[in-house]
Parts: structure tokens; sequence; C-alpha cells
């Protein structure tokens, strides 16, 4: 939010995302995968570097082009989000 408080579509998605994906029945366990979801979506460039790098590693295709395939977007559970190893 600038100082006319005007909002970067990009920044509304990533808020709605992470409400998607956050488990709804715990606070606490929300307020984790808000946070951490948060610190990926800070750092531009990220996500795409963490990909890239999996890809050639792996060598696997289990990554798709999301223009001709179709999604599914899942709720993460309690139990991961309170796992030690989460972040």
């Amino acid at each position: 939010m600038d100082c006319g408080y005007r909002v970067h579509h990009r920044s509304v998605w990533g808020y709605l995302l992470a409400k998607v994906i956050a488990p709804f029945a715990n606070r606490s366990a929300r307020a984790i995968v808000t946070r951490q979801f948060a610190y990926v979506m800070a750092l531009p460039g990220l996500y795409e570097e963490a990909i890239a790098r999996l890809v050639t590693d792996d060598h696997s295709s289990h990554f798709l082009d999301p223009a001709v395939s179709s999604i599914t977007i899942t709720r993460i559970s309690v139990a991961e989000a309170l796992s030690p190893n989460f972040g």
C-alpha cells in the first residue's frame, strides 16, 4: 500500500491465495502458514528460482505449463502447518 492507499493487484491476489491455502479452523496454524507464505512472496523471484533449481536438479517433468493444464489448490492441514519443519 502506498501513501495514496493504492494496492497493487498482485498484493491482493497474494493475500487471497494465502487465505485459501491456510488452515481455517486453527488460528495459530493459519498465522504460521500466512507468515511463511508472506516470506516467500516478499522476495521477488525466490519461488521461480527454487522451481528452476528443482527442475535442473531433478530432471522430472511433473511441472506442467499452467497455460495448458488445470491446477488444484488445496488447503494446508493443521498438522502440516504446526509441524516443526514447516518453514
